[in-house]
């Protein structure tokens, strides 16, 4: 009856640890997704600041022929 309890005792113990394991495996891969979701995210706001960015100089730079079109047109 001995070896029985033991043997049980054993058992939970290996029961407990592959659930600690478990468990610590899951919450890695979870971090590592909260991660690589967050580094996506970042990447999609440098690309919209980007854009933004082109998109102003674009603006910009067709602003000064505007104005160099409506300079010539007064001046003739």
């Amino acid at each position: 009856m001995a070896m029985i309890k033991s043997g049980g005792t054993k058992s939970t113990y290996s029961k407990k640890e592959s659930a600690t394991t478990t468990h610590a495996v899951k919450e890695k891969v979870g971090m590592e997704l909260k991660k690589q979701k967050q580094r996506k995210k970042q990447g999609k706001k440098a690309m919209s600041r980007r854009r933004t960015f082109e998109w102003l100089k674009e603006l910009h730079a067709n602003h000064l022929d505007d104005d160099d079109d409506e300079e010539e047109a007064l001046l003739s």
